[in-house]
């Protein structure tokens, strides 16, 4: 689940394939759930509130209209997405993957950017830089990794440090 930026609404994705948008002031639906044969598990809002990404089990990223609740473009990962993340500037989604691999995506058109690949296991996290220009992940390979966002040049890798 996620609140937009504002405070006003909160998303919730669930493992039966339903989206919901509730009021925060009201406890109440805002429209109708839509509902999609796969489970949702990441969920993140963009900046400026007007929409929000997913991740799911068939391995889909998702962009969804904040306002409507309906789906504005589908992005194929290829595996279970872990983690998803919105560039700051609204541009650019990412999605980490079962695969070990974090894709990136143009939000508005769908056409992939960057495969970032380096991982020996999942990527759970995914996210963008305050200024959009480094993407950082984190695996079940007890590594994080901080990429340049615009080439995909690996710049470090951070061993984790502990259990």
């Amino acid at each position: 689940m996620a609140f937009n930026t504002d405070g006003s609404q909160l998303i919730t994705a669930g493992t039966r394939g339903h989206v919901s948008r509730w009021s925060v002031s009201g406890g109440r639906l805002v429209g109708t759930p839509v509902k999609l044969e796969t489970s949702f598990q990441p969920l993140e809002f963009s900046d400026d509130g007007r929409c929000f990404v997913t991740g799911s089990t068939d391995g889909f990223a998702r962009s969804w209209s904040a306002e409507t609740g309906q789906v504005l473009r589908e992005s194929k990962h290829g595996s279970e997405i872990n983690a998803v993340a919105i560039s700051h500037d609204g541009r650019w989604v990412a999605s980490a993957g079962a695969d070990r691999v974090v894709r990136v995506w143009h939000r508005a058109t769908g056409k992939l950017r960057l495969e970032l690949k380096g991982h020996t296991n999942e990527v759970m996290r995914v996210l963008f830089s305050p200024d959009d220009r480094c993407i950082g992940t984190a695996s079940l390979d007890s590594t994080g990794r901080i990429r340049d966002a615009v080439s995909g040049q690996e710049r470090h890798v951070l061993p984790h440090q502990g259990e």
